[in-house]
Formats: structure tokens, sequence, C-alpha cells
């Protein structure tokens, strides 16, 4: 949480940033990427409490979110995740990359004609 206001008040405090917009942790598949021979492991339940704990920061900041996370969920995420459990494969990637590029040019169109 504190470090998500103190990244939040730091890309505030350069003049050049008009508008921050938040995308949330893509999901994780727990036993394809949690193997023994891992030295970091990530976890689903930690990705969701990130999130939850994102979005509460984010929200109170008045910065806009991104649900990145959704695309995934509703593909079905072992769908959506190459076998290492974390990374998007090209079929996801190329989803979540419409929806980022189509945020980013709202947000640039409100920036120039609001």
């Amino acid at each position: 949480r504190e470090n998500l206001k103190f990244i939040v008040g730091r890309i505030r405090a350069a003049s050049s940033v008009k508008h921050l917009i938040w995308g949330r942790i893509t999901p994780v598949v727990d036993e394809w990427h949690n193997l023994p021979n891992r030295k970091l492991w990530r976890r689903q339940l930690d990705v969701d409490c990130y999130n939850q704990i994102a979005d509460t920061v984010m929200s109170a900041e008045g910065v806009e979110i991104n649900d990145i996370a959704a695309p995934i969920h509703e593909m079905g995420v072992r769908n959506g995740l190459l076998i290492d459990g974390v990374h998007l494969n090209p079929a996801a990637a190329s989803v979540l990359g419409a929806m980022v590029a189509k945020r980013v040019a709202a947000a640039r169109s409100s920036l120039t004609h609001g």
C-alpha cells in the first residue's frame, strides 16, 4: 500500500505526466509456475490481494484502473498463459495489447480535446 502511494506520488511529481493508468496484475496458474526448482514463486492468492490493495489505493488517488486481468479470466486463465503459468501467450498478449492501446488512446484524446 505504502509503496503504491509512493510510486504514484513520484510519478505525479514529474511535470510531464498528465494522466495515470494503472494496469491490474494478470493471473497466475500456481501449479504450472510454482515448481520446486524455481527461486521466485507467484501465487494467485497474492495476485488477488495485491490487486485489491492496488484498486483501493488507485481509486483513492484518482488513478484510472485498467483491468487487464479480466480478459484473461474471461478466456480462461489456462487458455491465456504460457506453460510457465505467468506469461501471456500470443493470443492473450494480442487481446491485452489492444485493450491497453485503446485506453491510452482514449486518455490522450481526452487530454488534447478535454
